[in-house]
């Protein structure tokens, strides 16, 4: 059985920042009901920055948000570089859309595979050609895990954009 419902949140003006209310918010939900499990917390974009997602986060909850718009999405390029599209969905090293593969409640990430997009639709080109991923006997080839930071494939790190959950599914 699940219930949704808006638990507390305090007063402010609408032009408050999220990063500074939502974190201290929380945390008197979480005083105040330290016994409710929480599974899923369901926000709009405001609340996709690393202040609002680690308190998310350290109560065990998977954090269902809005994509929070970024200046590089129209650059497929600066997409490409920073590993996900506008959409929050990871991509590979090519530039091909990954797929959802699953959520880990355990671990609070999500899995997603390629599953060698490059072999298929568009007529591949030289870089495709050379992705280490296309093996006939790995058939979910790259996979990547999102969770609260995100790991670009150079090694660098962010709090997260990229999502768990793919933008506009039925999940």
């Amino acid at each position: 059985m699940r219930i949704c419902w808006v638990a507390y949140s305090s007063v402010h003006p609408a032009t408050t920042d999220e990063r500074v209310i939502f974190p201290t918010d929380f945390a008197h939900l979480r005083q105040r009901l330290p016994d409710l499990p929480i599974s899923e917390l369901v926000a709009d974009a405001a609340l996709g920055y690393t202040a609002c997602l680690q308190a998310i986060y350290t109560a065990r909850a998977i954090p269902v948000v809005d994509r929070r718009a970024d200046s590089s999405d129209q650059d497929p390029a600066a997409c490409v570089l920073r590993g996900y599209n506008a959409d929050g969905q990871p991509l590979c090293a090519h530039g091909y859309p990954m797929t959802f593969n699953g959520l880990d409640y355990e671990r609070l990430r999500a899995t997603w595979a390629c599953r060698q997009a490059c072999t298929r639709g568009a007529t591949p080109n030289r870089a495709d050609a050379d992705c280490p991923f296309r093996d006939s006997q790995r058939p979910l080839a790259l996979v990547k895990h999102v969770q609260l930071v995100f790991t670009h494939p150079d090694g660098s790190t962010h709090a997260r954009l990229a999502r768990l959950y793919p933008y506009r599914s039925a999940l």
